[in-house]
């Protein structure tokens, strides 16, 4: 018997030792065959299940830095009139550049981090298949982030004082800014 059997050894560097060998398992520990790095192991090991087993059952942590909306309604200086009521239509800050390049004039435009919003009448939502890519609001009821304290402001003051942004020129540009055919198959059409 070697000091590397460990007593009843199985074999070279053998784990099954008994006696008061040196070697048992990896050759660090000997008697009842155990090795420090083993039991250190089943240690961890334990908490590690103890903590996978609560990952699996706790419920899902809440962040609570991300921003909620809030809902506020787009509103006209007092010196504009709306004889026909407001809506709005919402889209990306990129596409909204593109948009309001292209349109031969535009009413009041509202803009956040996050939307650019065209006042037109009220009820421009029908017979208008909007492309997915615009927020259509009514009443111009309009989601602001949580972090924006005033919601969107007001950038673009038409030189006639008329609110409204024609919804049939913006629908027609924002479809070729993004490269798709306006749907004229909608009541509008009949």
């Amino acid at each position: 018997m070697s000091w590397r059997d460990g007593g009843n050894s199985s074999g070279p560097g053998g784990g099954h030792g008994h006696g008061h060998g040196h070697a048992g398992g990896n050759g660090h520990a000997g008697g009842n065959g155990t090795d420090r790095a083993g039991a250190r192991g089943n240690v961890h090991g334990a908490g590690h299940r103890a903590w996978a087993r609560h990952a699996l059952t706790a419920p899902p942590r809440v962040n609570l830095t991300r921003a909620v909306p809030r809902w506020q309604r787009l509103r006209l200086p007092s010196a504009l009139r709306a004889p026909l009521g407001y809506d709005a239509v919402g889209v990306t800050p990129w596409l909204g550049a593109r948009v309001r390049r292209a349109l031969p004039r535009s009413g009041c435009v509202f803009t956040d981090t996050e939307r650019w919003w065209w006042i037109v009448p009220a009820g421009t939502d029908v017979g208008i298949a909007w492309p997915a890519v615009a927020h259509y609001a009514v009443g111009g009821v309009v989601a602001t982030p949580g972090a924006s304290r005033g919601g969107p402001c007001l950038t673009h003051w038409p030189e006639d004082n008329v609110p409204y942004t024609h919804p049939i020129l913006l629908y027609v540009v924002l479809c070729d800014a993004l490269g798709v055919p306006p749907d004229w198959s909608g009541p509008m059409a009949s």
